[in-house]
């Protein structure tokens, strides 16, 4: 029927031009459906029939030969039987049992024969399984499996609003939801045009200023942002094997490194543009000057863990994971200052090679990968723990993690920061051990940017809407109907820029493939200083990276910000995609997707720092390198590979950050590249009403 006729136009992780996937047929329709639907009111009892049918019926034990490997399955059933999680409980993969639980749980899914036995495990577990940890196993489950990487998942800001709101905003939703209508709330809260009801939101502590941090709340408490760390490490979760299910052909560890050095350099661009300076450093050994009052509550009622200003972690009940995790951490600066990591059969690897990254990486992570876990433990989960200031429950299940210790709300907290400026220092001390780059190694022979056009950059702040139905409890009418009566909507206001074009104006000798790369960094630091290129070398954010053939003589290269390569749009409410599932499995439309959302792209919101009103000046550095093509190539005229594990998410085999990865000995000589470019740029911040203005 053409009614089943399902184009889907990925735009794979940013890519920069669509690739048209083969017709979807009907039967991916109703698996697409049948995903949504298990990850609905989760909180609440299942109430599509079908699905209590199968979970209620099914027997793992009983299909055990329906699964790829049953070591895995009787794994899982001896945890089950000794106790996992309850239902109603908080989840921490930060709690080394709940860890194992979910690696327990998601191997289960995993190793489904087929699509049947996963679709009937997933059920069973709907029914049996803490709701948060059911939510976190399926969906990497969704995003790992062969025959489901391609499916949607529903948005984990709509899942689990309590991750992303304030209690504020989450108390009048469920009064909204009690009472039926938005009267009698408060001027905050309204009719929306489709009787939906309206909260307008602010930002984490807007009654109060808890400290000079709470500026920057509108950048780090983003939804996109904190969505995106979530979903980057439900591609590469901390405890998966990596060797067992490809991870360390995406070049895992070295991911990891720069996945959070990005996000401090675009964090530290956002400081200056509010007037601060340098991410605070902070000793285990003084108090912790940055407080953090989340205002949050989980769906049960406890409320996240605050940390005071001036925060004494030297207490007795904190004395001994503090010793672990300051001699944790001296472990792994011993490792770098000695230029080696210690095996589990003490015997050494260097760390004097550029691919020694991984290895330093994995014993910072403490994934297993890690060359000796024994040794060099797991700092980064104790210190989040202690930040956090997280009280130690009676029993393991009666967790109430703070938020450094849920990958959906750690960016809210400042101290995040602080902690990753530390460990981006151990693997910036690493760098040090490798040779600076030659002259050649940053050349690419007969290319030449003669000069760069840039457009003018103007960030402003405009209004953005935000699905929490799922926080209310369905009634007895809208569980037998299946659908929610009302729709609850939190209005934001969020940062964004208009769209720019840059255009590069190149000469070539030759015709040659080359990558293209577009970074950009402080001028002066929060003093207004210049800043020495080489200290300032990490400062430098990735704007993008693509390919380009150049042709001999002159090229004019246009890129404009939508098609930057590691960028995301706004995503699709889940509630709109599933009206358009159903609308085609009944025949109503075809169901056409243009995939420029996904899930683990970086806010295209967030392209630009915020600037300032008169103008910010920056710095905007460009190069051109020649192509070296990683292992396995991605398809030509393709972005990033939407499959983990491929290795096709690389578009080179350059170091990561390449050319600003290693130390600058020569400024002169890293400037007069002719295949590069300095240009200054200024960024104006403007109100919503002022950007289509004439200048």
């Amino acid at each position: 029927m053409k009614g089943f006729a399902v184009f889907l136009f990925f735009i794979l992780a940013v890519a920069s031009a669509a690739t048209v996937e083969p017709t979807v047929d009907k039967d991916f329709l109703v698996k697409q459906k049948h995903v949504y639907q298990l990850f609905y009111h989760v909180h609440q009892q299942n109430i599509h029939k079908e699905q209590v049918d199968i979970g209620r019926e099914y027997s793992i034990e009983s299909n055990m030969d329906k699964y790829t490997d049953t070591q895995v399955v009787k794994k899982f059933l001896h945890r089950y039987r000794e106790g996992m999680v309850p239902k109603g409980r908080n989840f921490a993969i930060t709690n080394r049992t709940m860890m194992y639980d979910a690696e327990a749980l998601y191997e289960l899914f995993y190793h489904a024969k087929d699509w049947e036995t996963f679709y009937n495990t997933a059920c069973w577990a709907r029914e049996f399984i803490n709701e948060q940890l059911y939510v976190y196993a399926l969906s990497i489950a969704l995003i790992h499996r062969p025959d489901t990487y391609k499916m949607m998942l529903p948005l984990i800001h709509e899942i689990q609003p309590h991750y992303f709101f304030t209690n504020d905003v989450m108390q009048k939703a469920y009064y909204a939801k009690m009472q039926g209508h938005s009267d009698d709330l408060g001027d905050r809260v309204h009719q929306g045009p489709d009787k939906s009801v309206i909260i307008n939101s602010n930002y984490t502590g807007w009654q109060f200023n808890y400290n000079e941090e709470q500026k920057l709340s509108y950048f780090t408490e983003d939804i996109g942002l904190n969505s995106m760390y979530y979903y980057m490490h439900l591609n590469y979760p901390s405890w998966m094997d990596g060797s067992k299910y490809g991870l360390t052909t995406d070049r895992r560890g070295e991911l990891y490194y720069y996945l959070h050095q990005q996000l401090l350099a675009r964090y530290y661009l956002e400081r200056l543009s509010n007037g601060m300076g340098e991410i605070p450093n902070f000793s285990w050994r003084w108090p912790v000057e940055t407080g953090y009052q989340p205002s949050m509550r989980y769906f049960n009622g406890l409320e996240f863990p605050v940390r005071p200003n001036h925060f004494d972690l030297r207490r007795g009940e904190f004395l001994g994971n503090l010793m672990q995790v300051e001699d944790y951490e001296r472990r792994i600066r011993d490792a770098i200052d000695q230029g080696y990591v210690v095996l589990k059969n003490g015997s050494h690897v260097s760390l004097h090679e550029p691919e020694s990254i991984e290895h330093l990486a994995n014993i910072i992570e403490g994934n297993p990968e890690s060359a000796n876990m024994r040794l060099y433990k797991y700092s980064n989960i104790i210190a989040k723990i202690l930040l956090g200031n997280s009280v130690h429950p009676v029993l393991d299940h009666f967790v109430a993690p703070s938020a450094l210790e849920q990958y959906q709300t750690c960016l809210r907290d400042p101290m995040f920061y602080q902690l990753y400026k530390r460990y981006v220092g151990f693997f910036n001390q690493y760098k040090k051990l490798l040779t600076p780059y030659t002259k050649e190694e940053l050349n690419c022979p007969g290319v030449k940017i003669e000069n760069v056009e840039i457009e003018k950059l103007v960030t402003y702040f405009d209004h953005f809407n935000s699905e929490i139905t799922n926080a209310g409890w369905l009634n007895k009418e809208e569980a037998k109907n299946q659908e929610d009566h009302m729709k609850i909507m939190v209005r934001q206001t969020r940062l964004n820029h208009q769209p720019f074009t840059v255009t590069i104006n190149t000469v070539s000798e030759k015709v040659t493939k080359v990558v293209v790369r577009m970074y950009l960094g402080p001028k002066y630091d929060g003093k207004g200083n210049l800043i020495n290129l080489n200290r300032n070398r990490l400062n430098y954010f990735e704007l993008d990276q693509f390919l380009y053939n150049l042709k001999s003589g002159k090229n004019i290269i246009r890129r404009n910000s939508r098609n930057f390569r590691w960028n995301t749009n706004d995503a699709t409410p889940s509630s709109m995609i599933y009206k358009n599932i159903t609308d085609a499995l009944e025949g109503n439309h075809e169901f056409v997707i243009t995939e420029s959302e996904p899930l683990y792209g970086f806010p295209d919101r967030f392209v630009l720092p915020k600037g300032r009103k008169g103008g910010m000046p920056y710095n905007l550095y460009i190069i051109v390198s020649p192509y070296v093509c990683s292992s396995p190539c991605p398809p030509e005229g393709q972005g990033l590979s939407d499959k983990v594990g491929t290795g096709s998410r690389l578009l080179d085999s350059l170091p990561m950050g390449y050319p600003w990865d290693r130390e600058i000995v020569s400024e002169h000589t890293f400037r007069s590249m002719p295949n590069t470019h300095f240009e200054g740029v200024v960024i104006f911040h403007k109100k919503e009403s002022e950007i289509n203005e004439t200048d």
